[in-house]
């Protein structure tokens, strides 16, 4: 089976989608299917991914001719040209030109898509990020997008109930709701984080590693850890992992001068590969407080780091993992922050304990063999039903 991908960005800004998307796609090709990724890049991306991109003989990358919407003209030709070499087309986001022209041109050529949304279609991105754009960009080309889709694939049962409270008519769509497949990483040798920040080897030290945006809860996150209170007279550290916008990365560093923590707070940049399973490894305690996420990536790859987290409300999986011991679950206030992170920093017994049932969870829930399996019987019956009509998928998560 050929399985084409597309998806518009895999720069590392863009976060937990690009990531997710690799282990995917290397799960599937695992499991024998032939997997060829479309993308866009601007040029600085060209340059500085350019071993990564050779090291990946599935992409197929084309320079962005506009950054706003990732539009790459060039990708059309070659989509008209090749879609038919594909069983299936499987869609990643939407609002963006490149997968408005993979689904469209799929359409027209008669070969099966899915798309998956990536969460943009949530109640907390629709109301905070362009309102007023994505409703008429959705009126006149996503609406129809996903309803002509064979299937949507969504991550979490939470990110298909939003998405069927912007638009119930896909609700009659078939679903599939599986999670992102997880590498649950074998324990580091070596310590290329804590070798970077030698200081960190003595003190303890929170660890945020998302891409920053307002929908993560990071100023819930700085007003709750000015108020921790210290022990012993030493207080933790808060590392700041990741990157954004320049203006709103200029704001949280104003609020950390306004709340007098800019001395206990590290700025690390864009963590990947060892170095930022090092850090989840290595942190006294993970935390992500988020409003709202499709699916939370980067709490899934805490949870099988082994990293005692504090997830909140807002991450689809936390209370499944916080049933089994795997995580605390906190509201989306500084206050609730607060109490959950001084709660585990002055615990190392139930810190330990969280790690070890967090790790299991992740095992269990985010294999990446179980859910390649999943989407290639998918993709097996969505290829063999393009002419039936028939809706192979339940609205059931998947196991």
């Amino acid at each position: 089976m050929k399985v084409l991908h597309v998806i518009p960005s895999i720069a590392i800004e863009d976060g937990g989608p690009t990531f997710a998307l690799f282990s995917l796609v290397e799960a599937l090709g695992r499991a024998n299917v032939s997997i060829t990724v479309v993308t866009t890049v601007d040029r600085s991306e060209t340059k500085s991914k350019e071993h990564e991109l050779r090291a990946r003989p599935y992409l197929v990358c084309f320079k962005r001719n506009i950054q706003a919407y990732k539009v790459a003209w060039r990708i059309v030709p070659w989509l008209l040209d090749r879609v038919r070499d594909f069983d299936v087309v499987h869609v990643h986001a939407v609002f963006s030109f490149t997968s408005v022209a993979a689904a469209l041109i799929a359409r027209w050529k008669g070969v099966p898509y899915v798309v998956r949304p990536l969460g943009v279609l949530n109640r907390w991105g629709i109301k905070n990020r362009r309102p007023m754009a994505k409703r008429l960009s959705y009126a006149l080309l996503e609406s129809g997008i996903l309803r002509n889709a064979r299937m949507l694939h969504f991550t979490s049962s939470q990110e298909a109930a939003q998405a069927f409270e912007l638009d119930a008519r896909l609700q009659k769509v078939p679903i599939i709701i599986l999670p992102l497949p997880i590498e649950i990483p074998a324990r580091l040798a070596n310590h290329p984080f804590l070798e970077r920040f030698p200081r960190l080897k003595a003190g303890e030290w929170v660890l945020f590693l998302s891409r920053f945006g307002k929908q993560k809860g990071l100023e819930l996150l700085l007003e709750a850890f000015a108020a921790l209170s210290s022990r012993d007279g030493r207080r933790p550290m808060l590392i700041l992992a990741g990157g954004g916008d320049e203006k709103y990365v200029e704001s949280l560093h104003a609020k950390t001068t306004q709340l007098g923590i800019e001395h206990r707070i590290l700025w690390t940049g864009y963590l990947t590969g060892d170095e930022k399973w090092d850090a989840l490894e290595s942190a006294t305690v993970f935390v992500l407080p988020s409003y709202s996420e499709s699916f939370g990536i980067a709490a899934a790859e805490a949870l099988a780091s082994g990293c005692a987290s504090v997830l909140s409300e807002g991450i689809p999986f936390a209370r499944d993992a916080a049933a089994v011991g795997g995580a605390v679950v906190t509201k989306c206030d500084s206050e609730s922050l607060r109490e959950a992170l001084e709660q585990l920093l002055g615990s190392p017994m139930e810190r330990e304990r969280l790690g070890r049932n967090g790790r299991q969870f992740a095992e269990e829930h985010f294999s990446p063999p179980a859910i390649a399996a999943t989407l290639v019987n998918a993709y097996a019956e969505i290829a063999g039903n393009v002419a039936s009509g028939h809706a192979p998928f339940d609205r059931k998560p998947a196991p």
